[in-house]
């Protein structure tokens, strides 16, 4: 045994002692360690083995052994048998690597930067036994989770570990019988805070579960009964369509993949007496330019092949949002955004935002997720506050009416189309006009001038978003 070895030998008790009162004191999960002498005992005998057997097997690169990791995910099976949570689970690693080559360091240290050949044949051991021990204590640890906790939870958890890169989702996925897929599409449906005699989710959640057979988790909100269902739905493939959160804006707007249809049409289609908005000085705006550059798709509707790009969104995950939405009965929100596996924690974080930033819709067949395209100048919008200040003031003034606001909204959710707004209003088409000239009369903005596009329809959204209170259409 070199140098480096027998000195890792030599401070191997003090190295799993400092382990366990690592865990004492970093760990909340790990108190009872302070008052169970037991359990003490046997963390740190577990603790002094690993090291003993790393002395033992890393000078020849030996592998852990199938007893070796036959115990090792016993000990995973002991801490979650005695109810030690994911976060808990994550920071046990963590701590256990970290220590690991903390002890590996001072060693090199105490020989006085001497036996390099030792360490490069330390390290060459350590990452790959480290990962085979790592999945070991994974294995052992979903084995009881599996047996203890009910499908939704398991769902719920699996869930979880996508959304926070965990690798023991590779674990779950197949106790599930759910693949796991390259991209996925992570999508938060915003729930306000709901009145007190609301019926609890828990049904509608483990329905919708069984029904999608998706990985879906409830994440209430503190103090009240808000909250969001966050669902990750995998994708079909990197190139089968540019539907994507962040990608799609100018296939959508070419004719490859349009809004939900008006009740009487294509809502892209100016009405046949030109109520379609502001024409254009120099003819129809409906007509797209000689070369194929305008902004509504040629006659035959065709708007090509999509340019090669992020996987689409999938069709199910309007499918779920619809499903949650006619379960719960109110008025939500949601956004989504698609990503490769490894970034799904910032594709949470970008769904969360796009969410809160969507208005609150109440359930209806043409409920569906909103994507950063949908909402991009919103988002930018709430980022400033002084803009959004401003563009508050000026939601404002429509408050008296009549029904100001949603009128809008069912104006540009039309493009503008002035028939099939006014058949979704339920009014006649000059009630709509009313409205209109009612709107420019209180705010000194044309709805159909592109600054009201550019004001009004924003104005609306953070509105209906419930971002200034009230909200939901």
């Amino acid at each position: 045994m070199g140098n480096l070895f027998a000195e890792l030998a030599r401070q191997a008790t003090a190295n799993a002692r400092r382990e366990v009162e690592t865990y004492l004191r970093e760990i909340p999960e790990f108190a009872f360690l302070g008052t169970d002498q037991r359990a003490r005992d046997r963390t740190m005998e577990y603790s002094l083995w690993f090291r003993r057997r790393t002395i033992e097997l890393a000078p020849d690169n030996s592998e852990l052994n199938p007893d070796d990791l036959d115990y090792i995910a016993s000990i995973g099976e002991l801490r979650a048998a005695a109810g030690m949570s994911l976060d808990s689970r994550r920071r046990v690693l963590r701590v256990h690597t970290a220590l690991m080559l903390r002890e590996i360091n001072e060693a090199t240290d105490a020989e006085r930067g001497g036996g390099v050949e030792e360490l490069m044949r330390m390290m060459s051991w350590f990452a790959p036994q480290g990962e085979r021990g790592i999945g070991a204590y994974r294995r052992g640890f979903v084995a009881v989770l599996r047996r203890r906790m009910p499908y939704v939870e398991q769902v719920a958890l699996l869930a979880r570990s996508l959304l926070t890169g965990d690798p023991m989702a590779d674990e779950l996925a197949p106790v599930l019988d759910l693949r796991l897929a390259g991209h996925w599409a992570v999508t938060v449906l915003r729930v306000p805070d709901r009145p007190a005699g609301d019926r609890d989710l828990e049904s509608e959640i483990e329905a919708l579960v069984k029904a999608h057979q998706v990985p879906v988790v409830w994440c209430p909100e503190a103090g009240s009964r808000a909250g969001e269902l966050i669902a990750v739905t995998p994708c079909a493939g990197g190139d089968a369509g540019w539907r994507a959160a962040g990608g799609d804006a100018g296939w959508r707007a070419a004719g490859g993949g349009g809004d939900e249809p008006t009740a009487d049409g294509d809502p892209g289609q100016p009405a046949a007496d030109g109520g379609g908005g502001q024409p254009a000085t120099d003819g129809d705006p409906g007509q797209p330019a000689a070369d194929g550059g305008g902004g509504r798709p040629p006659a035959d509707g065709d708007p090509g092949p999509p340019p090669a790009g992020p996987p689409s969104v999938p069709a199910a995950v309007a499918d779920l949002v619809r499903d949650f939405a006619d379960a719960l009965g109110r008025p939500c929100a949601a956004g989504t955004v698609t990503a490769p596996r490894s970034e799904l924690p910032d594709a949470l974080e970008r769904a969360r935002r796009i969410s809160k930033t969507a208005p609150l819709r109440r359930p209806s067949a043409r409920l569906r997720p909103h994507t950063m395209p949908d909402l991009f100048v919103e988002l930018a919008v709430a980022e400033v506050p002084f803009v959004d200040a401003w563009l508050h003031t000026v939601a404002q003034r429509l408050d008296s009416g009549p029904d100001l606001v949603v009128t809008l909204d069912a104006y540009y959710r039309h493009d503008m189309n002035r028939s099939a707004a006014a058949t979704a209003l339920n009014v006649h088409p000059r009630t709509l006009d009313y409205r209109l000239r009612r709107v420019r009369e209180l705010t000194g903005i044309d709805p159909g001038s592109t600054s009201g596009v550019r004001t009004l329809s924003s104005a609306v959204t953070r509105r209906l978003s419930g971002a200034w209170g009230g909200g939901g259409t």
